[in-house]
């Protein structure tokens, strides 16, 4: 690593779409096959237990005591001594978990973090840059190979003190955009070559001039590459037209990237003209269906597959799939309807939630309404499980599913996860707080004995816990709930 071989840890910063998770996946797996590689968490807001920063050390041990037989006998004592280590603060858990027997063994390893940035951190400076600046040098043997987004809790914890000296900082901006263009033009020709649909024999395809086109469009965005490769090869069309397309569609005055990079903006033109095409207007289409399954595959905290979001939105199956399925090149889709969906990158979701961005009104997904109407979704899918099918009692429903390990994911989901959608009251409209009202209603009114004794069946008691918790504390904002006062012991 050049300069970074004095230091513990090496930064790796940069924009969304610019090939950190690239380059991490790569360091890994390198680390990996050099029998170096201690351990790796990919954080990513699509699932809820790669989003938690209290997640990471305990599962950086795990893999580290799957390597290492001294740590891992060390690690059992420690947990059969105290069984809530892994529920201490980010400083116990890693000093306690990871430091202390890396340290006593002075074992000497590799660990990859990546996407910090997607993990939910609220503090002006990064709790987890700040817990690894103080300990790290405990462990010199130990590397740590990290990723994030230029945000401002990180770019604050990497100026503490304690981190600046321990860490080798390089950001991909930097790099010398001749270096980064002639990459992307080989990556860009590794993709177009082995396109599934590739027509045999055809010479001088793609030619030179549109390699420089798409390379310029791509404004030193390798994620636009990847974008623009899923869209040439794309179902309907020849790679000929389909990349003809592309280099013809116009470019967004203010949101193309063209040579210079914009922060957010690049891919916009790509994405909006993959939807024009996918949704046209004036198409008959009922634009309602189609935002609500689009939020239902950005919005929940674990990804939801087809058919899961068939049972929530209580949708024809095939016109669940049928709506994903125009859109391929923006999503991570099986055919398998029961694999769960994703956007292909980030990007997208943030296109469709950005009111300025998102020039094609009839699918942006403002977050007050989408947040509100899933949360309508989750609790309606529970009142047609719970109380509108008499011969499918909460027990029956739930106890089976889960013996069986078949309930289905949506239904999960809603009875753990509704309260997420819960937003901030003061970020809504009276009538949405008043549809919030209703709902809420008719959850205590009719859900909440059923609702109870599933989260009992499905063991998730806990979840029931948080819901009480955060309903209340909603309540209290609208001034809905009174203030409870309790006497002293």
């Amino acid at each position: 690593m050049g300069k970074a071989d004095g230091r513990l840890a090496f930064w790796l910063s940069g924009e969304a779409g610019t090939g950190k998770t690239a380059i991490a996946q790569t360091t890994a797996e390198t680390a990996f096959a050099n029998g170096c590689l201690g351990a790796s968490f990919f954080c990513s807001r699509d699932f809820e237990d790669r989003s938690n920063l209290r997640l990471i050390f305990p599962t950086l041990t795990y893999q580290l005591a799957n390597v290492h037989d001294d740590f891992r006998s060390d690690l059992v004592q420690l947990v059969r001594s105290d069984q809530g280590v892994a529920s201490e603060s980010l400083y116990n858990q890693m000093n306690r978990l990871i430091v202390r027997p890396l340290k006593r063994f002075k074992i000497s390893t590799v660990i990859v973090i990546d996407a910090i940035d997607e993990c939910r951190d609220d503090e002006p400076v990064s709790v987890f840059l700040t817990v690894l600046g103080l300990l790290a040098p405990e462990i010199p043997g130990v590397k740590f190979f990290l990723t994030g987004r230029q945000e401002p809790g990180l770019e604050a914890g990497l100026q503490l003190p304690s981190i600046r000296e321990i860490t080798y900082v390089v950001s991909l901006h930097n790099i010398e955009p001749s270096t980064t263009n002639r990459d992307i033009r080989a990556f860009l020709e590794h993709l177009l070559s082995e396109l599934p649909k590739r027509p045999d024999g055809l010479d001088g395809w793609p030619t030179e001039d549109d390699l420089n086109a798409v390379c310029q469009r791509a404004g030193g965005l390798f994620v636009y590459v990847v974008a623009a490769a899923k869209f040439v090869g794309w179902a309907g069309s020849t790679p000929q037209i389909r990349l003809r397309q592309l280099l013809d569609s116009p470019e967004e005055a203010g949101f193309e990237g063209r040579t210079e990079y914009e922060p957010g903006k690049t891919l916009d033109s790509l994405y909006l003209s993959i939807l024009q095409e996918a949704y046209p207007p004036n198409f008959g289409l009922d634009y309602k269906i189609v935002r609500s399954v689009l939020s239902s595959v950005i919005l929940p905290t674990d990804a939801f597959s087809p058919s899961a979001i068939t049972t929530l939105l209580n949708l024809p199956a095939e016109q669940v799939f049928q709506t994903l399925s125009v859109i391929r090149p923006l999503l991570i889709l099986h055919d398998d309807t029961k694999v769960p969906v994703r956007p292909f990158h980030r990007s997208f979701h943030n296109l469709l939630t950005d009111s300025d961005r998102c020039t094609n009104k009839e699918l942006y997904l403002p977050g007050p309404d989408c947040q509100t109407n899933f949360l309508e979704n989750c609790l309606r899918l529970m009142e047609r499980t719970f109380v509108n099918d008499p011969s499918n009692t909460a027990a029956g429903k739930t106890l089976e599913g889960k013996v069986n390990g078949q309930i289905d994911p949506a239904l999960d989901y809603a009875c753990k996860s509704w309260y997420k959608h819960l937003l901030d009251a003061d970020l809504l409209t009276d009538s949405q707080k008043s549809m919030i009202i209703n709902i809420l209603r008719l959850f205590f009114e009719k859900l909440f004995l059923p609702w109870l004794e599933a989260l009992s069946r499905l063991g998730a008691v806990r979840d029931g816990i948080f819901a009480l918790d955060t309903t209340i504390k909603w309540l209290k904002q609208v001034r809905l709930f009174p203030t409870l006062a309790f006497a002293p012991y």
